[in-house]
């Protein structure tokens, strides 16, 4: 069972469920470990894009010399990516408008998105 974070946008007196609800998976990110900035850069989080390609930039031409502490680096940078990338998105989506409200525990995004909307009922965005 996946854990699921809902965040809404502030300040809406009607809410599109579409545009004004996320749902960010809690715990690791697969994605981000694999694909670093590239999955970064699909969630529009261009300036962790942006770091993360500085990060990767700096370990290579910083530790060229040496390939053993090279590889750690990489390594380590590859493991934060992973441990942190849905933690570094939910901060991403806080930081534009949207607070957190609510935790939705689901086998996938599309059971959460149910079980959230059946618990709100048709009140539940102001409609």
């Amino acid at each position: 069972m996946r854990m699921y974070a809902v965040l809404e946008r502030r300040g809406k007196a009607s809410k599109d469920p579409d545009r004004d609800v996320v749902f960010v998976k809690e715990g690791f990110a697969w994605p981000a470990l694999l694909f670093g900035p590239l999955w970064a850069l699909a969630h529009r989080m261009w300036l962790t894009a942006a770091l993360l390609a500085a990060a990767w930039v700096g370990v290579g031409l910083l530790l060229d010399g040496s390939d053993s502490v090279q590889s750690l680096a990489c390594l380590l940078l590859v493991l934060l990516q992973g441990f942190f990338g849905n933690d570094v998105r939910e901060w991403a989506v806080a930081r534009s408008g949207f607070e957190l409200t609510s935790v939705v525990a689901a086998p996938n995004l599309a059971e959460a998105e149910r079980r959230l909307f059946a618990a709100m009922g048709p009140l539940g965005f102001g409609w």
